[in-house]
Order: C-alpha cells, then structure tokens, then sequence
C-alpha cells in the first residue's frame, strides 16, 4: 500500500508560505530596500513567491478547469498586491513585478502535471503506486 502524506502540515506550510508573499509584498518601500532584492533577483523572488502560491491548490485540483482556476486565482492576488502598493505607498503600478507574478502562478500549477507525465515516460508498465498490473503473479 503506499503512503499517504497528511494533508494538513502540507496546507499550514502552505498557509504561512502566502502570508509571508503577502507581508513582504506590502512592506514600506523603505523595509523592502533592506532586502537588496534588485533586477533579475527582485525577478525570480517573484516568480517563486508566486509558483509557492500556486502549487499548493494546484496539487488539490484534479482536473484542468480547477488548475486554470487556481491560477487566475493567484495572478489576481499578484493584481492585487500591486494595487494595494499603489494605495498605501503610492508606488507607480509596477506591471514586470505582475508579469513574474504570472510567471510563477502558471508555472506553479505546472509543476506536479509535468513531473507525473515525466514520472510515466521514465517508467511506462509502473503505475503511481509501484506495481505493474500487466504482469501476472
């Protein structure tokens, strides 16, 4: 039989994983320099805030509909982040830091899909649970 994680650990770290994107992407522009996160790093911070956010509802989502849901989901919440950055700090609404947050949603809900098709290309007669129903025992 295999083994099943337990859900709920995964979904509290998934939790404290979209407070923290959410905190630190509404921090005072002031605070946000202490982090040097400039250029092509401030880029990818982005993009794996983001693939985070999105790859835990993605992996709850069974079928192709949820997965597009989730990630308009998540590149409505990157929408949002910056309108709120706009309200409190009057920052100019940054539309790179969206496009990376895009990035990552579509990415993020990616992930597990490509490794199952991976997963069945390297090993083709195993199924998901380690047995090969084709033989005979």
């Amino acid at each position: 039989m295999a083994s099943q994680l337990n859900p709920i650990p995964l979904r509290l770290t998934w939790g404290m994983w979209v407070i923290g994107v959410i905190a630190a992407s509404l921090m005072p522009r002031g605070l946000k320099h202490l982090t040097h996160s400039t250029g092509p790093l401030h880029d990818t911070l982005h993009l794996l805030a983001f693939a985070g956010i999105a790859l835990g509802p993605s992996s709850w989502a069974r079928r192709l509909g949820g997965k597009l849901v989730v990630s308009a989901s998540v590149i409505g919440l990157g929408a949002l982040l910056e309108v709120l950055q706009h309200y409190f700090y009057g920052n100019a609404y940054e539309w790179a830091d969206l496009r990376d947050d895009s990035l990552g949603a579509i990415v993020g809900s990616l992930v597990l899909p490509a490794v199952a098709v991976l997963t069945r290309m390297a090993a083709p007669g195993i199924d998901r649970f380690g047995c090969n129903p084709k033989r005979k025992t």
